[in-house]
């Protein structure tokens, strides 16, 4: 999931979303995995067994041309 922030969500509703995809993963009984890019991740959910990579900023982009 990317870009479900461009419309200006709020970061409250941003989190609320995050948790209510989390909760849904956790009820699946297949193993599956879910990919969802966000600027405003929700403090439940920034722990290594959610989180991959690094994090991205202005100054230290995700995608480096060389």
């Amino acid at each position: 999931l990317d870009g479900v922030e461009d419309g200006g969500i709020e970061p409250e509703r941003a989190h609320n979303f995050q948790r209510l995809v989390k909760y849904v993963s956790d009820d699946v009984e297949v193993e599956h995995q879910i990919i969802m890019a966000t600027s405003v991740i929700d403090e439940e959910l920034d722990k290594p067994e959610y989180v991959r990579g690094e994090l991205s900023t202005h100054e230290k982009r995700t995608l480096r041309f060389h």
